[in-house]
């Protein structure tokens, strides 16, 4: 990407979280590019780059909304209490118009989360 963005000019550039954050910061710091940036998945970062009016807009499926309606069905299921079989949050597209109005907790971690990340076996060691 980084070559295609320094060859020639774009006008859109639509690309998953990482690559979007770093086309926006890229194109943010070259004065003859004028591209619009928007990313396909929101994380903390591509946020951030839409209040900084860095990146045009980002799309969220609400992850933690998600994590909280499974949790939610599966003390229903184990209940045997009655729960629907399709729930899903509305997508929404996050960008500068509407960002201001978008509830953040439904997207982003909250901030003392932690999780456990644990290497996977290299393949040598699987045999």
């Amino acid at each position: 990407m980084r070559k295609v963005l320094a060859k020639q000019s774009v006008d859109y550039v639509i690309a998953n979280a990482v690559a979007a954050t770093f086309a926006a910061r890229f194109l943010d710091g070259r004065r003859n590019q004028t591209g619009k940036v928007i990313a396909f998945y929101s994380n903390a970062q591509t946020i951030e780059l839409v209040q900084k009016k860095q990146l045009l807009a980002t799309v969220s499926d609400s992850p933690v909304l998600q994590a909280r309606i499974a949790i939610d069905l599966a003390v229903r299921a184990l209940e045997g209490a009655p729960y629907p079989r399709r729930v899903s949050p509305v997508i929404k597209i996050i960008s500068q118009d509407n960002i201001h109005q978008i509830d953040l907790e439904q997207i982003l971690a909250p901030e003392n989360q932690w999780m456990i990340h644990q290497d996977l076996p290299s393949l040598n060691n699987a045999r």
